[in-house]
């Protein structure tokens, strides 16, 4: 078992049996998602009573992979740890505690951000809390309100199609493909441009282009390998083209 199922392992029986004592129920606490700046859906906790943990399970649908967790505002101090464990491309559990024996005060904010790569950028996306559990400092579980989030994937974030009518990234032909594939990308303005291609996990794994383009139609054929050269495994990878602020992705699948 590597470390960091250990450390999952090791902090969830920390909180697991505090939730044996009273169950008291808290109108004021809400857990809900909202959208934060870039790809990130970001967890905030509103509560009216002193918090010590949480534990959370976010689900997504299949279009949207997770990629890693972040503190937010109000978990950034060192004393606090953010914890997660990823169980599939669309689901994580995350942890957190205090390390120090310190508490949340009454109050609003972000306590983790989430980052996800959208690779299907087609109809309604979700996102879903389970498994919430919100810890006092007496070690009862409050009770909480939850607040799930759906948006329309094709307007949603960095993945704005409908405003970035400013450049165009075409679908990958041929796709699926091996060994190669011609990406083709189109600017109306002479702009900073970085083409790169990305696993399913959000790892960067070649960066085609960076540079300033002249407006105009741009061809980019990628051979499947790597930056380092090395051959890359068959799956789904997302080619992504940023122009200033904005991207667009396309979903590719390598056969061999």
């Amino acid at each position: 078992m590597n470390l960091k199922k250990n450390i999952w392992r090791i902090c969830s029986h920390v909180i697991i049996p505090l939730i044996a004592g009273s169950l008291s129920a808290t109108a004021g606490n809400t857990l809900k998602i909202v959208h934060g700046s870039s790809n990130s859906l970001d967890i905030q906790l509103a509560n009216d009573e002193n918090v010590t943990g949480i534990q959370f399970c976010l689900r997504t649908t299949s279009g949207i992979a997770l990629t890693s967790v972040k503190p937010g505002n109000r978990t950034a101090d060192v004393d606090w740890i953010v914890d997660s464990y990823r169980v599939s491309d669309s689901a994580v559990n995350v942890l957190i505690l205090n390390g120090n024996n310190q508490s949340l005060t009454p109050g609003h904010g972000i306590i983790a951000s989430i980052l996800y790569n959208n690779i299907d950028l087609q109809g309604e996306s979700s996102g879903e809390l389970c498994h919430v559990m919100v810890i006092d400092g007496n070690g009862d579980s409050l009770g909480v309100e939850i607040a799930n989030l759906e948006w329309n994937g094709k307007i949603t974030g960095t993945e704005n199609e409908v405003e970035a009518k400013s450049f165009l990234l075409d679908q990958n032909y041929p796709n699926p493909f091996n060994p190669s594939t011609m990406l083709t990308f189109r600017l109306n303005a002479a702009a900073q441009v970085r083409l790169s291609v990305f696993d399913i996990s959000g790892r960067e794994v070649i960066r085609l282009i960076d540079r300033y383009q002249n407006a105009g139609s741009t061809n980019v054929e990628w051979d499947s390998n790597s930056s380092t050269g090395q051959k890359l495994a068959s799956g789904i990878y997302i080619a992504r083209l940023t122009v200033g602020n904005k991207s667009i992705s396309r979903k590719m699948l390598l056969t061999k």
